[in-house]
């Protein structure tokens, strides 16, 4: 006879990460309580996978940002020499 909850065992979940589009297959044999713990596990995954991706995002935020002031303080240190040179 197989064990309460054989049939969730039987599930294939999918789990979208992004773009890319992953599938579980759990094994028939796998025992719920490591099943929950596999599952907690990929959840884990996903959300510092989901972490990882707004750090990325806000990380090339703040380069733009610093490159533009970069550029800001460039062209004001030009403007400042070229003032300098002419008296």
């Amino acid at each position: 006879m197989p064990p309460v909850g054989h049939k969730v065992l039987n599930m294939r979940p999918e789990v979208r990460l992004g773009k890319a589009l992953l599938q579980f297959k759990w094994p028939t044999s796998l025992h719920p309580i490591a099943l929950l713990c596999l599952l907690s596990r990929v959840w884990r995954i996903c959300n510092l996978e989901l972490q990882a991706r707004d750090i990325q995002h806000t990380l090339k935020e703040h380069v733009m940002q610093t490159q533009e002031w970069q550029q800001n303080v460039d062209a004001q240190l030009s403007n400042f020499n070229n003032t300098m040179q002419q008296q």
